[in-house]
């Protein structure tokens, strides 16, 4: 009989057995080559950064000796708030007992008061009104005495040499000064288009016996003007004759705005518009009338003595708030200094 062989007595279940054990060693080196590759890594960043900086000595020592400093001024200054506490109490203490002495005084004089008779109240009021009248009378003299060591100011009045006004018959210039603001009237060219208007418009006095219209506006200013009929007799050769004619009643002149023109500031400048109107005059021959408003009273003394250093004649026509610049057949004429 031949003998089995020695293979054949082995289970299946141990086969298996070894290769798991296999492969757990496997996994086992496989592991320790990855925890040995990070451990060198890691060994390696550590060689690469620097050193954590180590802190002095005398640092930590300075650290702590400022802890020590704040704590004292802390100490300190919870003392000084409690001495501060302690003050308002004991001051507020005081406040009450003059509070109740006062009050204790009113009552009593009130009391004394009322047992007075009708002359000696009298006499207590009128004391107190003679005490409060010194009072006053002792700080008015303090302040005359002051105002006697206090010189007074001195004030400069410029005066242009031109104590002679004349009555002006030439050529003019027309300016407005209202709110300290300076501006050109353009009279002129506003007549101009008048007349030329007033002879096409004659037809209209036939039925009416005034007429009112306006020109302009030229510059910002319109002129309103108004037109008359008359009558009147003259002597011809054929004996009297009544005469009709047509004639200028009045005139105005109506800003299209009130704030027309320059701050007078602006206008003494050399190339403000002030400026170049005022030069397109010659000096020689032209008066520089100036209509004033009573706002601008001050603000015309300036403009007068500029306008004088110029070379021109100055004549101021003062106006009030509530009137245009005006004229009419009958009106009197500027006078220039």
């Amino acid at each position: 009989m031949s003998r089995p062989r020695r293979g054949d007595d082995l289970t299946p279940g141990q086969d298996s057995f070894l290769d798991i054990v296999s492969n757990l060693v496997g996994i086992l080196i496989i592991l320790v080559m990855v925890v040995g590759a990070q451990a060198k890594h890691a060994l390696l960043d550590s060689k690469s950064k620097p050193p954590p900086p180590s802190t002095p000595v005398s640092e930590v020592k300075h650290a702590r000796q400022a802890v020590v400093s704040l704590g004292s001024e802390l100490e300190r200054l919870k003392q000084q708030m409690i001495a501060r506490q302690l003050e308002v109490a004991f001051r507020k203490k005081e406040r009450d007992i003059l509070l109740a002495a006062v009050a204790s005084a009113e009552l009593s004089l009130r009391q004394l008061t009322e047992q007075l008779g009708e002359e000696d109240r009298k006499a207590v009021e009128a004391a107190a009104d003679v005490a409060a009248l010194r009072q006053q009378y002792e700080d008015l003299q303090k302040q005359i005495e002051l105002l006697e060591q206090t010189p007074p100011p001195t004030k400069v009045i410029k005066h242009v040499p031109t104590p002679l006004a004349k009555t002006v018959f030439g050529r003019e210039a027309h300016f407005r000064l209202k709110e300290d603001r300076i501006v050109h009237v353009p009279l002129e060219p506003l007549v101009d288009r008048f007349k030329e208007e007033a002879r096409r418009k004659t037809w209209k006095l036939k039925q009416s016996p005034t007429y009112t219209d306006l020109v302009g506006p030229v510059d910002g200013f319109r002129l309103k003007y108004t037109l008359k009929r008359t009558t009147r007799s003259v002597q011809t050769p054929e004996g009297q004759a009544i005469q009709e004619r047509v004639e200028l009643d009045h005139f105005e002149l109506i800003p299209v705005e009130d704030t027309l023109g320059e701050p007078l500031e602006v206008a003494l400048q050399p190339q403000s518009a002030f400026a170049a109107a005022l030069h397109r005059y010659p000096p020689d021959k032209t008066v520089v009338t100036v209509w004033v408003y009573p706002d601008s009273f001050d603000s015309f003394r300036r403009l007068k003595e500029a306008i004088a250093n110029e070379g021109y004649l100055v004549a101021g026509r003062p106006l009030p708030f509530d009137q245009y610049i005006s004229g009419s057949p009958h009106g009197t004429r500027s006078a220039a200094q």
